[in-house]
């Protein structure tokens, strides 16, 4: 398949579930605008990985897949930090 077949192929996909990412995303964070940038960068990394995804058994599993390894709340890679704070030590109650 050449790359202009590819591109095309990818774009008919992307619009046609679009709005589906975006509502499953806003369902995920609840924020539109957050929505919006998490499932376009869902399909620009879904457009990177075009050939193995739709080689896949399911091209809707391997999106919703994508977009929600990139959402940082549910993100394993991208969680928040955890802090290191010291105990403070006992005192005796004696």
């Amino acid at each position: 398949m050449g790359d202009q077949a590819r591109i095309d192929e990818f774009s008919e996909y992307a619009r046609a579930r679009q709005s589906h990412l975006l509502r499953t995303v806003y369902l995920l964070c609840g924020d539109w605008h957050a929505a919006q940038d998490l499932a376009q960068t869902a399909l620009l990394n879904l457009c990177k990985a075009w050939n193995r995804a739709r080689r896949a058994d399911s091209v809707d599993a391997y999106a919703q897949k994508t977009l929600i390894m990139g959402c940082p709340s549910t993100s394993p890679r991208s969680s928040a930090p955890r802090r290191w704070r010291p105990r403070s030590p006992r005192t005796s109650g004696r």
